[in-house]
């Protein structure tokens, strides 16, 4: 068995600021700003890791002596385990843990689209240039988008860290942070044996629906359900009051990219491989649908409806 010490994250960040992570210090109401060299070990134990294999990935990014970095990032991580926001683990990760925790890593950042970022930002800016415009200016700001506008780029993937997107191109618009949570919160009745089905209230594109069934199957909990529920045609009219006099309208006649329908959504399961006979799809408004579902019991929910 191994002697080395494992680390991961036991807390979800809190909110992004510039180009920090701020973190909620347990039990004292005091937040921890993460920035630089201190974000990206924070980022390193995401899922377990030991000390070497940190200091390994901040010596390629960052440079400079390795034994130094090798005591400030112990000392750094001796701080968080003190404050709680990272827990030690004595047991080395076997194989098949490691293989699905890379899986669920690549997942989640494919479903809020961290994997291309850039195409997102492109998309958005080159309706401002005319086709007319230089050519090789064109070709410039394809190719080194995120050096020409680091502001926005830097912006985008913040909104994709935190789930504040207006407008998202990803199979998912929660962002990194609500996905890490949902994750915990799945291992935790994994862990204690929580029997029931999972359900998520408000779909939309069904990113959040497909990482719910990701971890079922990568945890050997195949046998429950995934039950995703949307109107599949958008948001209702507006009722409340302070709606009304806001203007908050979001059906599909203002905003029909959040109408996204049923067939669209088990397309996305079938990209990732994950639209099976435990995929369960209850279409219409809630008031209609959820009530009559044939649902046994559930150990996980999520709403995100209105």
């Amino acid at each position: 068995m191994s002697t080395k010490r494992w680390y991961r994250q036991c807390k979800v960040v809190h909110g992004v600021v510039g180009d920090a992570l701020v973190v909620k210090v347990p039990g004292s109401g005091c937040f921890k700003r993460l920035e630089g060299a201190a974000r990206s070990i924070w980022e390193a134990v995401e899922y377990p890791a030991d000390v070497d294999e940190v200091v390994s990935g901040l010596c390629l990014e960052y440079g400079g002596d390795p034994g130094q970095i090798a005591e400030d990032t112990a000392s750094f991580l001796s701080q968080l385990l003190c404050c709680d926001l990272v827990a030690a683990l004595e047991k080395e990760p076997g194989p098949e843990d490691r293989q699905r925790r890379r899986y669920l890593w690549l997942l989640k950042r494919s479903l809020v689209n961290l994997t291309y970022p850039e195409y997102e930002l492109l998309i958005a800016t080159v309706d401002h240039f005319s086709k007319e415009q230089n050519l090789v200016k064109r070709q410039e700001m394809v190719c080194d988008i995120r050096r020409l506008y680091s502001d926005r780029y830097r912006d985008l993937l913040d909104s994709k860290n935190c789930g504040n997107a207006r407008v998202s191109f990803a199979h998912t618009m929660v962002g990194l942070q609500r996905l890490h949570n949902v994750e915990r919160c799945a291992e935790t009745l994994f862990a204690e044996g929580v029997d029931g089905d999972f359900l998520e209230a408000g779909v939309c594109r069904g990113g959040m629906a497909i990482f719910m069934r990701a971890l079922q199957v990568s945890h050997g909990e195949s046998q429950r359900n995934v039950w995703a529920a949307d109107s599949f045609m958008g948001l209702p009219e507006p009722q409340d009051k302070v709606d009304l006099e806001a203007g908050m309208d979001l059906t599909v006649k203002k905003h029909p990219w959040l109408s996204v329908g049923v067939g669209d959504v088990k397309d996305h399961f079938r990209r990732y491989g994950l639209l099976d006979a435990h995929v369960h799809f209850l279409s219409g408004w809630f008031q209609e649908s959820l009530g009559s579902a044939p649902i046994r019991q559930l150990a996980l929910l999520r709403i995100d409806a209105d």
